[in-house]
């Protein structure tokens, strides 16, 4: 199997009232290429998260979104995005 999309101790977090809330931690995951997949989890889960993470609209506060082996910061978000992402949003009115 050829691994397209990895994360690689994960991590991702915000503060609220100078407190960490965290939201992913220590995610280790690869996505093969000619699979399917679905994120699942209750609201507040993180599953939106993790789809801005993978394709490369936010990024980790530690640990690395690698795509084909390589960190997508060094590939460049914008280039990653143009070049390797399709995204439809949840809401029609982000487009305007």
């Amino acid at each position: 199997m050829e691994t397209i999309l990895q994360f690689k101790n994960l991590d991702y977090y915000y503060e609220s009232n100078g407190k960490k809330v965290a939201i992913l931690e220590n995610v280790n995951f690869s996505f093969q290429k000619g699979h399917f997949y679905t994120i699942l989890g209750p609201s507040g889960s993180g599953k939106t998260t993790t789809l801005s993470l993978g394709c490369g609209l936010d990024i980790p506060k530690n640990g690395y979104v690698l795509f084909n082996g390589k960190d997508i910061r060094k590939i460049g978000l914008d280039r990653y995005r143009n070049q390797n992402v399709s995204v439809i949003f949840q809401s029609y009115n982000l487009i305007t």
